[in-house]
């Protein structure tokens, strides 16, 4: 499903999010699935592990990326199928699935004073930056799981709003968002008139 850039999904999941015009800005994009400990620094485990969806786009409409804020949104789903991982041979199914959804937050980057000795396209991002920022997000609790044992179903689908403690580093057009309880992501830093798409992970696996 195919949403726009802010607000919430539209009716009937259609409306493109694909924007263009004649003014440039900064995006921060970021489609990454990764696998990565179940609950991240918070669980503080090993054991579990989840695959773990970002989808994430943030804009800057200044002319150099180190003035003003970013804003973005971003989504995010989680997925374990605990029985194929632990072998568990009583129980019909046992998963982890949850999606969460951000909008609107904002983060800054700060020029950490080193510059790549590479070449760069743009003068305007030669430099390596960092941003320390909350995302606070509304969904599914990260501990809900749905599973049926002996023929009976159970399942637990709480709703929670928390914020994700996020660390981005930028260096050129590369970006790495660390996040506390998702793990590590890739994406890129451009200057572009098109605001990406963003779509929600799907639900079914």
């Amino acid at each position: 499903m195919i949403v726009p850039l802010t607000g919430c999904p539209s009716e009937g999941g259609t409306e493109p999010a694909q924007e263009t015009s004649d003014q440039n800005c900064w995006v921060i994009k970021i489609d990454q699935t990764i696998t990565a400990p179940y609950l991240g620094e918070l669980g503080d485990q090993n054991e579990i592990s989840t695959e773990n969806t970002m989808r994430l786009v943030a804009t800057n409409s200044n002319d150099s990326p180190y003035d003003g804020e970013f804003t973005g949104t971003a989504y995010i789903r989680s997925y374990a199928d605990l029985k194929e991982q632990f072998g568990v041979a009583d129980v019909d199914y046992l998963k982890i699935d949850n999606s969460h959804e951000a909008h609107d937050f904002t983060f800054t980057l700060n020029k950490t004073g080193v510059v790549p000795l590479t070449p760069v396209q743009d003068e305007r991002d030669h430099y390596c930056a960092k941003s320390h920022f909350l995302m606070p997000t509304k969904g599914d609790n990260p501990a809900n799981m749905l599973g049926a044992a002996q023929g009976y179903k159970f399942s637990t689908e709480e709703k929670l709003d928390y914020s994700v403690t996020c660390d981005l580093e930028q260096s050129e057009q590369e970006i790495i968002l660390n996040t506390d309880m998702f793990g590590r992501f890739e994406g890129t830093l451009e200057w572009t008139n098109e605001v990406p798409e963003i779509s929600v992970p799907a639900a079914d696996k």
